[in-house]
């Protein structure tokens, strides 16, 4: 299953035509995105990529993850000085939180500059 999850109706709708097997907007929810996503998928995601410079998305990513495996690839970038704060729980059980920027490529040994 490939979740998508975005406020905007258009992106939804791109992310179907894209291969996203199931669609959600957040602001069509009673509860939390990370609570519905885990009681959806079991116990959360496996994986979970985002790609929007914001906070609070970064935080529901993580917490929407399951908590044993999980793991958030953040690839949208924040204003500097921006903190992403966890709770120790939300990665104490083995979930874990990376960045890629660029894809996670070496600029000055993969691109000429």
């Amino acid at each position: 299953m490939r979740w998508y999850a975005d406020v905007q109706h258009v992106e939804l709708v791109a992310a179907k035509s894209l291969g996203a097997t199931d669609l959600v907007n957040p602001k069509d929810l009673d509860g939390p995105l990370n609570e519905k996503l885990r009681e959806m998928t079991d116990g959360g995601l496996d994986y979970a990529i985002v790609s929007v410079g914001n906070i609070d998305a970064m935080s529901e990513a993580v917490r929407s993850c399951h908590p044993s495996w999980g793991q958030t690839v953040i690839v949208g970038l924040t204003p500097a000085g921006s903190k992403l704060e966890l709770e120790a729980m939300d990665i104490v059980n083995g979930r874990k939180v990376c960045g890629s920027f660029m894809g996670g490529t070496a600029t000055l040994d993969h691109y000429c500059l």
